[in-house]
């Protein structure tokens, strides 16, 4: 086998290999990215909870106040109930949501490891095999030319090329399988921290719809409160009078607003918010266990390094190939 033949078919093994390791890589770089999205939503949860748990207590305090009076008073007993369940459900996804924050604490130290190398080896290998793919068109192309019988000045050329990418290819062959497997099990850990995750999403989107139902019930309570205190007195009087001097204030502002009818909207809405505590707390464990596949970061880290290194020699070594492109396809032509 000539020279020439010699560095098509170390090209087209390396290319290969080179492809096989993209897989992981692609793989690991996506997974990556996406563990490090979803290992923000716990606090996001959290927060949430937060505000829902406050809002909780704003409206229950004025529940509290308003359920002496007539006519509002049954409402508003009905409401404190209601912000009582909210409150109870709240705290206790807020308390899961906090233990899953604080389990992927590691995982996510891992993937500030992770991403900047597998990034930097996805790109180089990007690059490489797309520089592998426009040498091996060259070299299709000299044989071509030249058949079993290139000229000496390109099998001297090969011979150079072949000697400088010797030591590459093998280093990659020999990298491979450790690279690939490793890649792969911790692709898949992280795999796993991202479905373990995915009960937080609907539990995001129930808290805000619940906190939606919430706030347009914030300024009539706060109305009726405001309209209602001067005349507490009332409370005390006979009960014509006490009627007499609140129920048309009461009246007014429901009439006005349709307390109810947001009372039952915000009833509606808490279920499905309650509905989602129980796939969060069993992702849990599942959180915990991918967390741990992850494993030693620095098996991945350290080869990961090397690529773009390798990279840079595989080019150095193929300079000679673009001079005889240029000089002896040119006079071949």
């Amino acid at each position: 086998m000539n020279e020439l033949a010699k560095l098509r078919v170390g090209l087209t093994g390396l290319s290969n290999d080179v492809a096989e390791v993209q897989v992981p890589v692609n793989r690991t770089h996506l997974a990556a990215k996406i563990a490090k999205s979803v290992m923000a939503k716990p606090r996001q949860l959290s927060r949430a909870m937060k505000g829902l748990i406050t809002k909780a207590d704003t409206l229950s305090n004025s529940a509290v106040v308003l359920t002496p009076f007539p006519v509002i008073g049954t409402l508003a007993s009905r409401i404190g109930t209601i912000m009582r369940k909210v409150k109870s459900t709240a705290v206790t996804i807020k308390r899961t949501a906090d233990k899953m924050d604080k389990s992927s604490k590691p995982a996510q130290k891992a993937v500030a490891k992770i991403l900047p190398p597998v990034n930097k080896a996805k790109m180089s290998l990007d690059r490489a095999q797309a520089l592998l793919q426009g040498w091996l068109a060259i070299v299709t192309e000299l044989e071509r030319r030249f058949g079993e019988t290139p000229p000496p000045e390109v099998e001297s050329a090969c011979a150079t090329m072949n000697l400088s990418l010797a030591p590459d290819i093998k280093a990659i062959a020999d990298a491979k399988p450790g690279l690939t497997k490793n890649l792969d099990v911790v692709s898949s850990a992280l795999e796993g921290v991202a479905t373990a995750m995915k009960p937080i999403d609907p539990a995001l989107k129930a808290a805000n719809d619940v906190t939606q139902k919430l706030r347009p019930l914030e300024g009539p309570l706060r109305e009726l409160r405001k309209a209602l205190q001067p005349v507490r007195w009332a409370l005390d009087a006979v009960k014509w009078v006490m009627h007499k001097v609140i129920d048309p204030i009461v009246n007014e502002i429901l009439k006005a607003v349709g307390l109810k009818k947001l009372v039952d909207k915000m009833e509606r809405a808490l279920n499905p918010l309650a509905a989602k505590l129980a796939p969060l707390q069993k992702a849990v464990a599942p959180l915990t266990r991918a967390i741990k596949a992850i494993g030693r970061t620095d098996r991945i880290v350290t080869p990961l390094t090397r690529i773009p290194e390798l990279e840079k020699r595989i080019t150095a070594s193929m300079r000679p190939l673009k001079k005889l492109s240029m000089t002896t396809l040119a006079a071949a032509a």
